[in-house]
């Protein structure tokens, strides 16, 4: 850490680099006897050590175990919270979910898609799933005639468990939920994910 330091006229103090990367009780081992996940952080605190305003970042996790994956994710926030913008690369949903503002999709090496993560979802993904379960057997059909709007299926055997894949998934379990004699229960929602997009998009951009 020091050598990178000499690189620069105005450097960031070492051990301050180490400690914010969480390397203390590694400082004084070689390299090549750290972790994989201590080597990520390492490279991190290399590239910070000249205090630069953009961090460059390209698959910073890749390899890594979840939980030195989010060791990574807290330097990568903590980062941003002092004002240093970071761009980074990566592969893996979760992790552009959890640590990036605006995100890029890239297809062919253009960008098809860009946007905050929330909003990505909302515009490319805009279902949601409901899943439910009746007390007694029921037909889509006779799911369907209750004037639900979305794609209705069983989702088990004896007709008692069924998935609408809806657009308003409150409208939808409002109308289960008063619908007298029906007995719907065991709701569960499930939104579509930044996954859902990056595959949707790849597939309409290619």
């Amino acid at each position: 850490m020091q050598l990178f330091a000499s690189f620069y006229e105005v450097a960031r103090d070492p051990a301050d680099i180490i400690a914010e990367v969480d390397l203390e009780d590694a400082a004084n081992i070689k390299v090549k006897h750290l972790s994989g996940g201590q080597e990520r952080r390492l490279l991190i605190g290399i590239a910070l050590i000249g205090n630069p305003a953009v961090l460059v970042l390209d698959e910073p996790s890749a390899g890594l175990d979840p939980s030195a994956r989010r060791n990574l994710w807290e330097i990568i926030e903590r980062q941003r919270q002092k004002g240093t913008t970071v761009l980074l690369s990566t592969h893996h949903m979760d992790e552009a979910t959890q640590v990036c503002d605006r995100l890029a999709i890239l297809v062919g090496g253009r960008i098809a898609a860009e946007g905050e993560p929330d909003a990505l979802i909302r515009e490319h993904s805009a279902t949601a799933t409901v899943s439910f379960e009746v007390s007694a057997t029921r037909t889509t059909e006779e799911i369907r005639a209750l004037g639900i709007e979305g794609d209705i299926s069983s989702s088990g055997s004896a007709g008692t468990a069924f998935s609408i894949v809806t657009e308003d998934p409150d409208a939808v379990i409002r109308r289960l939920t008063f619908t007298p004699g029906l007995q719907a229960f065991n709701y569960r929602v499930t939104r579509s994910s930044l996954e859902d997009v990056f595959v949707e998009v790849s597939a309409t951009s290619s």
